[in-house]
């Protein structure tokens, strides 16, 4: 009876706690990863629950070639297609800035790791790639055709842009696109000059490509809202005419950043009726010597300039860089104008609003995967609500 009695104890499991507290133990321990890891171990239930927050981004970001990161990316892609948890993948990123001194094998078996990776990717909402012009971003191409890809940033690799057209066809669900692998050195590879045709986009919210390659997608769709664009510091005698013609095809957009563009492309801004949202680099000013500035517009200081576009068009919001003459007079400058987000030279901004006296310092860190107009377009609402709020009392 004692030995019946004791194997029936024993033989009796413990009892399981229900799965929304199981739940919840996880979520508190996303940031711990050692922890999570650890849970894989602990029974079936916590190995599925771990498996999401622990595959949730991937992201893989280095100065310079790091051996230890490369052997987890190659550790990663060897069992990729069987890995359970690539399943709840909906980030990925690899980003490699310090290429320079990295041997050209080394970009082959990060290539190599990275194609056998994208396969496994069937939930991936946002992928970020930025290599080296050695390496092609047609690896991206064996993604999944049901993966719901949303936000795609390529920099740096080569492209045909025949592929592009071919993979943006096959994404209907893609808003933001940002890429910069078309040739504007002798150094970029393996491009074909081919312009995307009408149908080739899907519905796109936000574009975001260097200048001189906006040429490439002269039919862009209804859908876009956002433009994002550079150019190097170098380029300052580009024709106003042939900017005129690259931008005429974007008059519907409502929201519109430069960085390191010439100035006088500023001067085509009343050119775009429903542009309600402006972003201008803080290099912007600087990399434009006095002679551009009064070519846009016959003026030297940043505030004519500022106060310039301001009559001239039907702003809502704007940021620019911090200039002495620059103040609370930009509302009276415009009668549209609701927020102004100043940027300093000693990486503060603060934000000025219509109708307070006072500005606010911000917090510059933010989802690095919201786009600014975004953010814009928040801060004018939250604005106006609360401009509203206030005439009422």
């Amino acid at each position: 009876m004692i030995c019946s009695s004791s194997t029936s104890s024993i033989s009796t499991p413990p009892p399981m706690l229900p799965p929304e507290i199981l739940l919840a133990i996880v979520n508190e321990l996303v940031s711990d990863r050692r922890t999570l890891l650890d849970l894989l171990f602990v029974s079936r239930q916590f190995h599925s629950l771990a498996l999401q927050p622990l595959y949730h981004e991937i992201a893989f970001r280095m100065d310079r070639p790091d051996e230890s990161l490369i052997k987890k990316l190659c550790s990663l892609a060897r069992n990729a297609e069987r890995n359970p948890g690539m399943r709840f993948t909906t980030s990925f990123s690899f980003v490699l800035k310090g290429h320079r001194a990295a041997p050209p094998n080394l970009f082959y078996e990060m290539e190599e790791a990275i194609k056998r990776i994208v396969p496994a990717l069937s939930a991936v909402r946002r992928i970020c790639l930025s290599m080296h012009a050695s390496v092609n971003a047609q690896i991206l191409w064996p993604l999944p055709v049901g993966a719901p890809l949303t936000h795609l940033r390529v920099h740096e690799c080569s492209l045909k842009s025949e592929y592009l057209r071919r993979f943006l066809s096959s994404r209907p669900a893609l808003q933001s696109l940002e890429i910069d692998c078309f040739p504007y050195g002798t150094w970029r590879m393996n491009i074909v000059p081919y312009k995307l045709p009408p149908g080739s986009f899907p519905p796109l919210r936000s574009l975001s490509v260097p200048l001189r390659e906006l040429a490439y997608f002269e039919t862009p769709p209804p859908s876009l809202i956002n433009l994002d664009l550079s150019e190097p510091t170098y380029a300052l005698e580009r024709n106003p005419e042939t900017l005129r013609q690259l931008i005429m095809p974007f008059t519907s957009i409502r929201a519109l950043s430069f960085s390191n563009v010439l100035l006088f492309s500023v001067s085509l801004l009343p050119q775009l009726p429903n542009l309600e949202y402006l972003r201008l680099d803080e290099t912007f000013v600087r990399c434009c010597p006095p002679c551009h500035i009064s070519y846009a517009f016959g003026i030297t200081q940043a505030k004519p300039m500022i106060h310039g576009l301001l009559t001239t068009t039907r702003l809502k919001y704007i940021r620019c860089l911090e200039s002495e003459d620059l103040g609370h007079d930009v509302f009276g400058a415009s009668g549209t104008l609701v927020v102004a987000d100043i940027a300093s030279r000693r990486d503060h901004t603060y934000r000025m609003c219509r109708g307070v006296d006072d500005s606010v310092p911000l917090n510059d860190h933010w989802d690095e995967w919201e786009g600014w107009w975004e953010r814009a377009q928040r801060a004018v609402t939250n604005a106006e609500r609360s401009s509203l709020s206030m005439s009422r009392v």
